[in-house]
Order: structure tokens, then sequence, then C-alpha cells
């Protein structure tokens, strides 16, 4: 038996598998079933049928393969063409063949490899094909939706490893909703604005949104139980649960809201892919617990976003990006021309600090005599600018 899965026009391109199978051969050696020719090319049935039924006609008639030398008389023979063998030892009578192959071998003679050729095996009786329709429509070519805005950042060195990176929170949507045709997106980026090299795909919307109320600065000392915030996350069509206080306190719920890393404790859920969240820790990773507006981008930090180790020559560049949508089938890709562009330019934020990756590194620590130049040097900020980015224990003192 042999299937041929075509892409069914008739059946909104539905991957439809069209079989034929040879009864009398079935009875004599039992049924084999032979692997499925994928051919998404075909779109009509009738037209599939055929297919399967000719290649089918050929694993069954066309076995043997002869070989022989014939001398240079006979160059005008091509592959494709018929010849007929007679060889009393092989049982060969003005056997019909056709020639498939034709090669010089060092001796200067014609090598010819030859199948055999079986009249009827090249044509095949049009059956009427009886196939599956969908009661829903699935069109496997339909156009997604464009990206929402994206949320892109730089993780600081504890988060991306000590590797500058650029992180990327996507989701397809139009309109403030999710777009469930939305499948994915391939990533593109250029240093011009003009000529794009891909660098990764996205296969899962991330869960982003925007705040719902505004959020006010925080000062005091985390965990935030007075502060709530407010989510929603409709354009991406995300969900959120609540975690313990010890799993929030370890950053297992890690969030970006504007530029500022928190976590929470309790989800309740208000509406729609609607969220207040509360038991707040506010400005992790040195980020700063500052106000943020309504309308404000959120993003939960999870294993959907899309994360790019940056070259060196991209740090400190006005960076590209387009993010070309497919469907949830892989089909229906979006024209690069017509994606939008975003422009981020990447400082390298998420190196970690010289002097903290050599003390953290454990290699030699004694730099010299303060007279000599100087072999290695760190900006840790100003004192008293914010939270604390690096932290260096050189032990007790004594």
């Amino acid at each position: 038996m042999q299937s041929v899965e075509i892409s069914q026009r008739s059946n909104y391109y539905d991957a439809t598998p069209i079989t034929a199978f040879d009864q009398n051969a079935i009875e004599l050696y039992g049924l084999r079933i032979a692997s499925t020719v994928t051919a998404h090319e075909i779109c009509d049935p009738n037209v599939a049928q055929t297919s399967a039924q000719l290649i089918l006609q050929r694993g069954l008639y066309i076995r043997n393969l002869y070989e022989f030398k014939l001398s240079w008389e006979y160059c005008l023979l091509e592959p494709m063409d018929l010849v007929t063998l007679t060889d009393a030892n092989l049982g060969l009578d003005n056997v019909a063949v056709r020639i498939i192959e034709v090669q010089e071998d060092g001796d200067g003679l014609l090598s010819i490899t030859a199948e055999e050729f079986p009249g009827g095996t090249a044509t095949a009786v049009a059956y009427p094909v009886q196939t599956n329709n969908n009661v829903l429509p699935f069109n496997r070519t339909a156009m997604p939706a464009s990206v929402n805005a994206p949320v892109i950042f730089e993780p600081p060195a504890s988060l991306a490893g000590a590797t500058p990176q650029i992180w990327i929170a996507l989701s397809g949507g139009s309109g403030g909703l999710v777009d469930p045709n939305w499948g994915g997106a391939n990533v593109w980026a250029s240093l011009d604005g003009a000529s794009y090299v891909a660098i990764g795909q996205v296969s899962a919307p991330a869960r982003q949104g925007v705040l719902a109320a505004a959020l006010p600065a925080y000062s005091r000392v985390n965990p935030d139980l007075t502060d709530t915030l407010s989510v929603n996350l409709a354009e991406s069509g995300g969900a959120l649960a609540s975690t313990t206080a010890a799993a929030a306190a370890q950053a297992v719920t890690l969030m970006i809201v504007g530029g500022e890393f928190m976590t929470y404790e309790t989800a309740t859920l208000t509406g729609a892919n609607a969220y207040q969240l509360t038991g707040l820790y506010r400005g992790l990773y040195g980020s700063g617990a500052v106000a943020h507006a309504i309308g404000a981008s959120v993003a939960r930090l999870d294993g959907a976003i899309f994360k790019y180790a940056l070259p060196n020559s991209y740090i400190g560049q006005p960076l590209y990006l387009k993010f070309q949508s497919f469907n949830i089938f892989g089909g229906g890709l979006q024209d690069l021309s017509d994606c939008t562009a975003y422009t981020f330019s990447p400082a390298g934020g998420g190196s970690a600090d010289p002097v903290a990756a050599q003390l953290a590194s454990g290699l030699q620590t004694d730099l010299g005599q303060a007279s000599d130049a100087v072999a290695i040097a760190d900006d840790f900020g100003t004192v008293g600018a914010g939270a604390v980015i690096d932290a260096i224990d050189l032990g007790a003192v004594g």
C-alpha cells in the first residue's frame, strides 16, 4: 500500500493522506505498507490518487536492474530510451528495458544501467477519490496578525550569565486582543535597517500586556505588601498563577514592568486575562522600585522569552529588529517587507563588572602596588544612587 500526503485545497489545505493498493499483491504476499510520500505541492485528491497509483505500480512491477556495456557505435542511446535484451543465461529473450543511466568507463566503453519495462506501469486508471471534509474550517495558509509591540530589554549579568544579551517578549494580536491563529515569529536583525539576517525563532507567545493602573514607587524593605500591581494580558492571552512567599522571594514569578524587575506572590483574576498581583518584591537586580504609569509594558519572564547573545559588534549600535509572524500550522508567513522594524540600542549591560568577575572567578586578586599602572578598573556607580548591583565580600576584618 502506498500513501501520498497532500494539502487538500477543498478542505482548507488540510494535510490529507491519499492511498493506493493492489489487492492481488496483498493476497499473494500480504499487506506491506510503504513509506508515506509527502507532496504538499499537490492540492487535488484526484491528482494525488493517480500519483500514488503510479508510485505503487513502480514499486510492485519494476524490480530488476540490468547493467551492460556497449561500444561507442551506440553513443546515441540516452536515459528513457527503450531497448531489448537477449541473454540465454538469464532467460532473457528480447525483453524490453528502459535505460536510466549512461556512463563512460575507463576502457572507453559505455556502461549502461537499465530497469525492466513491464507495459502498463506508466499509466493509471483515474478512480474517484473520497476525502474528509472538516466541519470547522482550518485554513493552513491563513495570515496571522502582526506581533504586538514587543518588550525588548537587556537582562543584568546575574540573569544573563555574564554574557551580553537582549531578551524579547513577543506575542501576536491586534486591537489589544490575542490572535489565536498566531503561532510564532522568525526574528531578524539588521545594523543598517536594510539588510536583515535571521537570528532565531519564537515558537510560543510570551505572557505580555500592559499596566491597568499606575504603580507608585517603593522605598522600603521587600516585600511590598501595600501596593497592588494591576495587569491586563489580553493582547497575548496570558494567564498567571499564585505562588508561595518563599518562591516569590526566590524570583520564581519574575516579571519586568517598564524597566523594573519584580516578582509577586498572589495573582487574583479580575477579568478576562486581567489580574491584580500582590505580595510584590520590587526593584530586583538593581533595577530600582520606581513609579510606573498606566499602560506601561508588562511581561512575565519564563521559557517563552526569546534570548539572543549579542555579538560584540552589535553593542552600542542601533539594532533594527523585525518579527515575521506565521500561523499555528507554520504557514501564512508574513512578507518581511511588511513587518515593522523596532529599534533597540544595546549597551552590553549583561556583562559582569570586571573587578567583580575577576574576584568571583578565583583568579589572582593581587592587583600590584598602588603606584603601578591601572590594570583593571570598574565603575560601581555613585554612592547612594540606587540599589546595589554588585556585592563583593572581602572576608572578615582581621
